[in-house]
């Protein structure tokens, strides 16, 4: 495709990879990133832009998803066919605490509403919605006509936001929500905030890792972070078979005793973790079904094995490159 792909949160975790991906798999587009940088990195988008001459990054302090008249001014600049929205408070952890859960309201239903409709009002054809799995609760291979019971503000305003969202969509806009199960691997702009991803990083470094009771035995559902960038594409390019509906996206279950397991086996060294019974939203054990979006053709390339071994051997690097550099 030609023309103009925007992505909001396109300097974080996920949205790095999205773009890379997107600048790779369209060469022809420009893909302009919509980032205040409270969580992204300048530093890995720059290399992005060295490697990738069709990436454009707006300047981060005209670039918060809260001000409707900046994104209003951005996409009638850019006039983008396609928003792939991204841009949130994403950790279910810092919610439920004063004053954070009026900040995940307003980033996360508010701003994602009005995004939407300014979109729509200034004609763009496709709008990617990142949702999330946080909208359940618990239960086993649940599909997405599972109850939804959200336990934090962070999965109740994605889900009012997805429905919301998702009443938009007509002939003329197209509107696809993914629902990512808990985002896991390496790059340049690595977040340490998931299980597996925290893990390998303290294993390497011999901190001890505090591992939740509940659990250390009981299936979760990830999805390996190239998998959730493919599953984008996917979507843009299966929008007349996927609009107005929402989709589960995963790579595969596994519990935290086989990834210590597999870490230690990659590492080929002992690391120091302890169990506890204390609870967490974070530590919600449930598996989700992504059936509905394999039907339709998509197949996640991430495994548990590869997923440990590429994040040591990236963070591995990074620590040498440190030790070097002292």
């Amino acid at each position: 495709m030609a023309g103009t792909i925007l992505v909001t949160g396109g300097a974080g975790y996920v949205g790095y990879t999205v773009v890379e991906e997107l600048a790779k798999r369209y060469p022809e587009s420009k893909i302009a990133i919509y980032d205040n940088f409270s969580k992204g990195k300048v530093e890995g988008i720059g290399s992005l832009k060295k490697r990738w001459k069709n990436i454009d990054v707006i300047p981060w302090e005209k670039a918060d998803i809260r001000d409707a008249d900046n994104i209003e001014s951005a996409i009638k600049e850019f006039k983008p066919e396609v928003v792939v929205h991204l841009a949130a408070i994403v950790d279910a952890f810092t919610t439920n605490r004063e004053g954070k859960d009026r900040e995940c309201e307003i980033v996360n239903y508010e701003s994602a509403v009005s995004l939407a409709k300014i979109s729509k009002d200034n004609g763009v054809k496709k709008f990617i919605y990142q949702s999330t799995v946080s909208l359940y609760s618990r239960g086993e291979e649940l599909k997405e006509n599972a109850s939804k019971e959200p336990l934090s503000m962070y999965g109740k305003a994605k889900l009012w936001a997805e429905i919301e969202i998702l009443k938009m969509n007509d002939p003329n806009f197209s509107v696809i929500a993914l629902r990512p199960a808990t985002v896991v691997g390496y790059n340049p702009a690595f977040r340490y905030e998931t299980i597996i991803n925290l893990a390998c990083a303290r294993a390497i470094y011999k901190i001890p890792i505090n591992v939740f009771e509940s659990a250390m035995y009981g299936n979760k559902t990830y999805l390996y972070v190239k998998d959730n960038a493919r599953a984008i594409i996917f979507a843009i390019e299966n929008a007349e078979k996927m609009k107005g509906e929402s989709f589960n996206i995963s790579s595969f279950h596994v519990n935290l005793d086989t990834v210590l397991k597999i870490l230690k086996s990659k590492l080929k060294e002992d690391f120091p973790y302890y169990m506890t019974p204390q609870k967490s939203i974070n530590q919600q054990v449930y598996t989700i079904n992504s059936d509905k979006i394999k039907n339709l053709g998509f197949m996640p390339i991430g495994t548990i094995e590869g997923t440990i071994e590429e994040t040591i051997f990236n963070l591995k690097k990074c620590r040498n490159f440190f030790g070097d550099f002292r």
